[in-house]
């Protein structure tokens, strides 16, 4: 497995999570 591109989908998945999380948070206010 390449360790860059681990990376990168690591990152990826981490920013849609993030995403995610922002738009749970404006749905709850």
């Amino acid at each position: 497995m390449n360790g860059v591109l681990l990376a990168t989908r690591i990152m990826k998945g981490h920013e849609i999570v993030k995403k995610c999380a922002e738009v749970k948070l404006s749905y709850t206010k």
